[in-house]
């Protein structure tokens, strides 16, 4: 690894990894193009950091990216950085054509690379830019306990928050103030923004000449930023402030017997028209007395109704009623599965593209996705409106998390976050079993061999003997179809979409439920017809086919 200087004015720090050139007009210069101009113009509508990828994926022109506009710059210095660093990236060749390249702007930075993200991380080391200001602290300034003390509780602060973004100031001496700042590239987890700073912290103290003995000083790399100075140097956040929760709806007023006045009779009298308006107001308070009755009992009916599938349903009800805190007190971290930010899976998914959609389910799409240390996963964005997709996702976590083993599909974490559902699963290439089962293309089906049948039969019935016997829950699936028995690269079957499962107690033999959930025609006759499940229904019905001249014999 080297570092250019004065590749531009603009530039404050440029560094390149000799991994390779590229040619002018070739496809890697293309793509490179097509790249910047998609971080910038992304970018500005993301709150100032955005990650793609341009080329064919898997081969040697393909090209991470990733732009990001430093939290103490203004709105405009962060969009004009924007179009400077996209522009001259692709307008002009750095550093001899080199095919890893990061650059270092005064309100942003962009970096890219053929490798992955987390192979630019382990090459480039950071940059450290002395305070413009002629102040010589004294050795060992960034030491002191008054600076540490600031940048470990922005650190902690950066990393818990969305846009792994802090500032704050601290007292220093007697009449001194710091203020410190400290970003992360929105990608990072908590432990890995942590981490970050920490590894530049320990390079600012070794480098020379020594930036720990400046009053203040820029600490930058492809993945945090740090600065502290005596002066007070950052803005208000680039970032657009969230909307305001829309106002709760008006409440529903059901009219009462005392909120109609009773009229006062007039005297008696021999004219025709007092007694047709006696006549008429006697109809209406009967109509408004009765309507008033059968509200009462709808509303008493209502509650009963939901009194029967309370132990179903009532979660479900509360967590509709304040999603963002109860699914956070839900899912929260644990070491069995990770909780990933939005950002996150819009990057690896390219925003959720089309063209990385891998099917569509019963509670939403599932897309492929990289994460930033090339970890390929399938990402499944649960309807947002659907009452059932809260269900699943509990389900799902709450099983998966606790479920171990080769035959059941791996769940990786999940991400609630700005009304987003959606769970992330490793990624097998060989998609679902109904796919090869129904393919018209012979070939396709000629993969499943007596051998692959055998495979893929006693795999799943290690599963299910798994999730009734061995695990920790005893489990029963509720929705097993080909479609949901899906295939890694051995063509070794998983068992997904828990969402409909049901759990069992260790000393139950069968439970009701209210409601049916599961295909039909894959579904226990017990299940469609009495409502109730039993731990005894371990008998599933395989159907093998042999192909070959057009012909299937079911074994």
């Amino acid at each position: 690894m080297w570092q250019c200087g004065n590749c531009n004015t603009n530039v404050l720090v440029l560094f390149s990894a000799d991994w390779g050139l590229y040619e002018t007009g070739s496809t890697y210069d293309s793509n490179l193009k097509q790249l910047v101009a998609s971080l910038a113009s992304n970018a500005s509508k993301y709150g100032g950091f955005y990650r793609d990828t341009a080329g064919t994926v898997g081969s040697p022109d393909q090209i991470n990216g990733l732009i990001m506009c430093y939290a103490d710059a203004n709105l405009t210095n962060c969009l004009d950085c924007l179009k400077t660093a996209a522009n001259e990236i692709a307008n002009m060749s750095i550093c001899n054509n080199r095919m890893t390249a990061a650059t270092h702007y005064n309100a942003c930075f962009l970096y890219y690379s053929n490798q992955n993200f987390l192979s630019i991380t382990q090459a480039f080391q950071p940059a450290c830019l002395q305070s413009p200001v002629e102040n010589m602290a004294g050795p060992d300034f960034l030491n002191s306990s008054s600076v540490q003390s600031l940048i470990s509780s922005l650190t902690t602060n950066a990393s818990n928050l969305e846009q792994k973004y802090a500032s704050n100031k601290t007292d220093y001496l007697a009449n001194e103030t710091m203020y410190g700042l400290v970003q992360c590239t929105r990608d990072l987890r908590a432990d890995q923004c942590n981490k970050c700073v920490q590894d530049y912290i320990a390079y600012a103290n070794a480098s020379k000449p020594n930036c720990s003995d400046q009053f203040g000083a820029r600490i930058m790399g492809p993945n945090c930023y740090i600065r502290y100075e005596l002066y007070s140097f950052y803005v208000a956040a680039y970032t657009a402030p969230q909307p305001p929760p829309p106002p709760p709806p008006p409440p529903v007023l059901v009219p009462s017997i005392s909120s109609v006045p009773l009229p006062v009779p007039p005297p008696p009298s021999s004219n025709p028209i007092w007694k047709i308006t006696i006549a008429a107001i006697s109809v209406t308070v009967g109509l408004l007395l009765i309507s008033a009755i059968l509200v009462f009992l709808w509303r008493r009916r209502k509650q009963k109704g939901g009194n029967r599938t309370e132990n179903e349903d009532l979660s479900t009800i509360y967590l509709q009623e304040n999603l963002d805190t109860n699914l956070q007190f839900i899912l929260n971290p644990s070491a069995e599965y990770q909780v990933f930010g939005l950002d996150t899976l819009r990057i690896a998914t390219h925003n959720f593209s089309d063209k990385n959609k891998l099917g569509q389910g019963g509670f939403g799409p599932v897309y492929k996705g990289t994460l930033p240390d090339g970890q390929e996963v399938a990402v499944k964005r649960l309807s947002g409106s659907s009452v059932q997709g809260l269900r699943e996702l509990k389900n799902e976590v709450e099983f998966l998390a606790k479920l171990k083993h080769k035959n059941l599909v791996e769940l990786l974490g999940c991400c609630i976050e700005n009304k987003e559902k959606i769970l992330c699963y490793e990624f097998l290439p060989n998609g679902s079993l109904d796919k090869i089962l129904f393919a018209k293309d012979p070939l396709k089906l000629s993969e499943l061999g007596w051998k692959a049948c055998y495979k893929i039969i006693e795999g799943i019935g290690r599963g299910l003997h798994y999730l009734h016997e061995e695990s920790r829950l005893t489990i029963i699936h509720r929705d097993l179809k080909a479609s949901n028995i899906l295939l890694d690269k051995d063509m070794s079957p998983k068992i997904s979409d828990f969402g409909l499962a049901r759990f069992f107690g260790e000393d139950q033999t069968h439970v009701d439920t209210s409601i049916i959930a599961g295909t039909f025609g894959y579904m226990a006759p017990g299940v469609c017809h009495a409502w109730k499940l039993f731990s005894k229904i371990r008998c599933i019905q395989f159907w093998c086919f042999t192909s070959g001249n057009n012909h299937r014999s079911e074994k």
